[in-house]
């Protein structure tokens, strides 16, 4: 009967669960801390696109869209690093508390396996880092209202992807070839990368938290020897020269995130697996 209920089992129903549970824990604190920073961008954007509107010659307004860009970059980076810190360091807090905090005992005795739990909580902290990419990209549309009254227009957006040397028509022609596999294995790398990230803070709580004293010394030391080794391996791969146009530093830029992101829930899954987690 236990075998059968095994093989019966849905792994994917389980690791929904767990990604359900996971996302809405966080759910009400970043969605608040996004839409402040939207609202907040917007405001901004309305106030200078009333500056805009009294602006009579072309050389104020030239002058006025020099401050507002400078101001608009500032912010931009600000408004981000906010958002990143914020959004990374809740997702942190969160899998320490869930997984090595007073949750674990409750969550570890659930019909869960570890690999369920990493999974479901993998997913989660990728789609908030998706959800935290279009905040981001939100935050910009709304405090550059200005720039779509006086930019926008036709004519501008012809410059931009036919006569600019920075538009997407010329940013084309200067890709590798081939240009769609150049484009996937870009987008490939960045998905592979938040993955990665996601993997690496759960390996380095889970090694932080065997020792029993200096927990953050251990972390600090972990993340840093861990970070250089990955950054050092890195340089190495992407000067390695294929031929022209040649895709395969890409390539293996892709194969090693991979095998980092492996080493990372492997490590993660043994620790928990073997309840070391639970003091």
């Amino acid at each position: 009967m236990l075998t059968k209920t095994n093989r019966s089992r849905n792994s994917f129903s389980f690791i929904g669960k767990v990604f359900k549970y996971e996302f809405g824990a966080l759910a009400h604190t970043l969605l608040f801390v996004y839409a402040v920073a939207a609202v907040v961008s917007f405001l901004i954007g309305f106030w200078w696109n009333n500056f805009f509107i009294s602006k009579d010659t072309a050389e104020e307004l030239y002058n006025y869209y020099m401050e507002v860009y400078s101001f608009s970059l500032l912010f931009f980076i600000i408004t981000s690093t906010a958002m990143i810190s914020i959004t990374l360091l809740m997702i942190e807090r969160r899998f320490k508390k869930s997984v090595f905090d007073d949750e674990a005992y409750l969550n570890m005795t659930l019909p869960v396996t570890t690999g369920e739990h990493l999974c479901g909580r993998i997913l989660a902290s990728f789609l908030w880092g998706l959800i935290l990419f279009f905040a981001i990209a939100i935050c910009v549309l709304c405090y550059q209202l200005p720039l779509f009254k006086v930019f926008f227009t036709r004519e501008y957006l012809n410059y931009v992807f036919y006569g600019s040397a920075f538009g997407p028509e010329s940013f084309m022609t200067r890709l590798p070839v081939p240009k769609g596999a150049y484009i996937f294995l870009t987008v490939l790398n960045t998905i592979l990368l938040m993955i990665e990230y996601i993997t690496f803070v759960f390996m380095v709580e889970a090694i932080a938290n065997l020792a029993k004293n200096h927990k953050k010394l251990v972390e600090a030391l972990t993340t840093i020897i861990i970070i250089t080794a990955y950054f050092v391996i890195r340089v190495f791969l992407l000067k390695i020269k294929g031929s022209e146009n040649s895709l395969i530093p890409s390539i293996l830029y892709a194969a090693f995130t991979i095998v980092a992101i492996a080493a990372n829930y492997a490590t993660s899954y043994v620790l928990i697996n073997k309840k070391f987690n639970l003091e």
